[in-house]
């Protein structure tokens, strides 16, 4: 994985750097957790299997409130991952514009598969955080999540801390007494990251979407689509994700 570089640049070499540093899982994911990879409960209404749908105005919104004729966007990510970073960089307007002004949810699905290359298991602790916070504060879903899918905040391979996480909180108006409530499910949270890591990684089905054969993050299915788009042999990432979506709204 190459060295995370901020995006300046025009969108030609955006698409470059976005697949020079487009993040992959090169070996079998083992199941070495005991964690129960179906964790919904009345506590945790907003989040599943380590994923949550984003509607207007960038809130968390329930499975169930989705419209039934809604384009469900499936977006998977890992934290650390460069290319998420770049691509959360480069959307953020558009996934803005779509959520607000027309059917489309997105579902974001967090990974950790890069956490063992890190120095402080950070995709795993950011994914718990990100999950803890959407839960507890759904309305400050999208402003946290790309807060911390941000190059400003990317550790770039040094050790980021926990009160990191609770800075940002604290800066988009969270209250000291809801992070005492994140903080208490930290634990059962990663542990729910890491179950749905090993499900998606061994998910033959969704892997059979790839355009490359294999999956990698950043990984987006547009509703029913049969392949995930092809940002490598396709225009700008902006243009596919627009056609992409546009082409099942109805």
């Amino acid at each position: 994985m190459k060295k995370f570089k901020m995006i300046k640049v025009v969108m030609v070499a955006a698409v470059a750097l976005l697949f020079a540093t487009a993040c992959t899982n090169n070996k079998k994911t083992e199941n070495n957790t005991n964690s129960n990879t179906e964790q919904t409960t009345k506590e945790n209404q907003y989040i599943a299997n380590a994923s949550f749908y984003l509607g207007k105005d960038g809130k968390a919104i329930q499975e169930k409130d989705i419209d039934k004729n809604a384009v469900v966007v499936n977006w998977y990510v890992d934290p650390y991952c460069p290319a998420c970073v770049q691509l959360e960089e480069l959307t953020k307007d558009t996934i803005k514009e779509y959520i607000n002004n027309k059917n489309v949810v997105i579902k974001y699905n967090i990974l950790s598969f890069l956490s063992a290359r890190t120095v402080d298991d950070y995709s795993n602790r950011a994914a718990g955080w990100i999950l803890g916070v959407i839960n507890e504060r759904p309305d400050l879903a999208y402003d946290y999540f790309t807060s911390v899918l941000s190059v400003n905040f990317h550790p770039n391979g040094k050790a980021k801390e926990d009160s990191a996480f609770k800075d940002l909180f604290i800066k988009l108006g969270g209250k000291e007494e809801e992070w005492k409530v994140i903080e208490s499910k930290q634990k059962d949270l990663i542990e729910e990251v890491k179950a749905n890591t090993i499900r998606v990684f061994n998910d033959n089905e969704l892997a059979k979407k790839s355009p490359t054969g294999k999956l990698f993050t950043p990984f987006i299915v547009v509703g029913d689509s049969e392949k995930a788009i092809d940002f490598e042999h396709g225009d700008n990432p902006i243009d596919e994700i627009k056609k992409a979506i546009d082409s099942k709204l109805k």
